[in-house]
């Protein structure tokens, strides 16, 4: 096995930082045209808020329809700070948080197994997650943060600082309500590893923050829950994704890869290799006995069964890339598995394999963004915002318009208040939408204008009765 004496394991931890930054770098660059509609749902809001209009997507409607309210708040307040740098806006503040997140998510993942410095493991780990082909559809959305937050709070915990864990798992809830599932298998690890129960000071930090949070949303929405979670649930059950397991089928889809067969398919291989080690060396290995290989394992098995069998949840990219995380530990495996056995024979060209498995995963993780296929985003992004644009200039004071994706288009109108046809803005839309009432929005609202897709989609614009809704782009 190799060994790694203090002053590699300090060159290890400055080779595995100074990588992880070079390629969140060039993601980044990369990606900065990659703008996701959804992620302009939470621009709008932090927009409403320094804007002075509150917390709103339409100024005058007081309805809930982000799922992160951490997020959204970081995004007016880092606004706030830098608005007097006249380059700055939201959007690039999204973008700053997202890249921000990944390197402390990355560093968090490597020192949460700061015991296993003497072997590769620690040191590989955060560049496996970065080559994961998950990662892309969460640029701009609130994912990346709670991944941190959530890394965060197991680094705390397997350091023992047990009230800090509870902190930051709190705010991993307010940054993504579905990290509570997190907070559970934690509270379940800690009792059957140790025999114990949260104290009550570590239950206060993690209860306060949330129900703060949840107050206020009863107060200011009359009702403590975000509407998003009941509207994207509406378009499962009303057969928008299709029938069946809709979450588990798009995970082999082509379409979740960006159309990456080959990387996909090496990395169900090395996924299915790192779960025979673990089988196979479960009693062996210092790292299958670690508390952070434990939680992420179990993290991750647990949001697939929430998220594929209890939820089935539409397959918007973003909610696989958690999947990333507990990916990023099976892969690493076999590269640690191979050096392990080439290092029992110590010849100068087996020395080497160190540095060689660090070039492969930089050079993968630098590669994968160049062929990710950003323009079909860019040009939704483009279309929408050319349609805020002549919607400004063409249309009076007060006009509505209807719209079937809601963000890029509420941050640039400027005019008038956005009806959703999913009804995640417009809660009353929902229970239509779920029995396929999807044209019930227009005869309701009335929208003086209507944003819909064309040519229209067969899986949405479509009557119960089974007539087409088909009107141009914008009408």
């Amino acid at each position: 096995m190799e060994s790694f004496t203090p002053a590699q394991q300090r060159i290890l931890i400055i080779a595995t930082t100074a990588s992880v930054a070079v390629v969140i770098l060039l993601m980044s660059y990369v990606y900065w045209d990659l703008q996701q509609d959804d992620s302009y749902i939470f621009y709008s809001y932090a927009q409403n808020i320094v804007n002075g209009h509150g917390y709103v997507f339409n100024p005058g409607e007081r309805v809930n329809a982000t799922t992160s309210p951490l997020y959204t708040l970081l995004l007016s307040a880092g606004y706030l700070l830098f608005r007097c740098l006249p380059f700055v806006t939201i959007p690039i503040i999204g973008h700053m948080f997202s890249a921000a997140s990944l390197f402390a998510l990355c560093y968090l993942l490597m020192e949460s197994f700061s015991s296993e410095k003497s072997s590769l493991f620690p040191f590989i780990l955060p560049l496996v997650f970065l080559t994961i082909p998950l990662l892309p559809a969460a640029i701009g959305m609130e994912t990346f943060l709670a991944l941190m937050l959530a890394m965060m709070c197991i680094y705390f915990y397997v350091h023992g600082r047990l009230l800090a864990a509870s902190l930051a798992c709190s705010c991993a809830v307010l940054a993504r309500p579905d990290m509570v599932l997190l907070a559970g298998i934690m509270v379940s690890y800690d009792f059957i590893r140790y025999r114990r129960l949260p104290a009550i000071k570590m239950m206060i930090a993690f209860l306060l923050p949330i129900l703060v949070w949840l107050t206020f949303n009863l107060v200011y929405f009359g009702d403590p829950l975000p509407t998003s979670l009941a509207a994207k649930l509406a378009q499962t059950e009303a057969g928008l994704w299709g029938t069946g397991p809709v979450f588990f089928k798009e995970l082999w889809n082509t379409h979740l890869w960006f159309g990456m067969t080959g990387p996909r398919m090496i990395l169900v291989a090395m996924m299915i290799i790192g779960l025979l080690i673990v089988v196979l060396k479960f009693r062996q290995c210092s790292i299958f006995r670690h508390a952070a290989f434990h939680l992420i394992l179990v993290w991750y098995l647990l949001y697939l069964l929430v998220y594929g069998l209890i939820l089935n949840a539409p397959s918007y990219g973003w909610y696989y890339t958690p999947l990333a995380l507990g990916s990023s530990l099976l892969v690493a495996l076999p590269l640690v598995g191979l050096s392990r056995l080439l290092a029992k024979q110590a010849t100068s060209r087996n020395r080497m394999l160190v540095p060689v498995i660090y070039g492969f995963l930089i050079l993968v993780g630098l590669g994968i963004p160049w062929i990710v296929p950003v323009a079909p985003e860019k040009a939704k992004y483009d279309t929408y915002k050319l349609a805020a644009e002549w919607l400004n200039e063409n249309t009076q004071p007060g006009s509505s318009v209807g719209a079937g994706d809601i963000g890029v288009l509420r941050f640039y109108y400027q005019h008038g208040p956005i009806i959703d046809a999913a009804g995640l803005v417009n809660p009353e839309v929902i229970e239509h939408f779920r029995n396929k009432e999807i044209s019930w929005f227009i005869q309701h609202y009335q929208p003086e204008y209507l944003m819909l897709i064309h040519p229209p989609s067969p899986r949405y614009w479509r009557h119960s009765n089974g007539r087409m809704v088909s009107p141009g782009i914008l009408c």
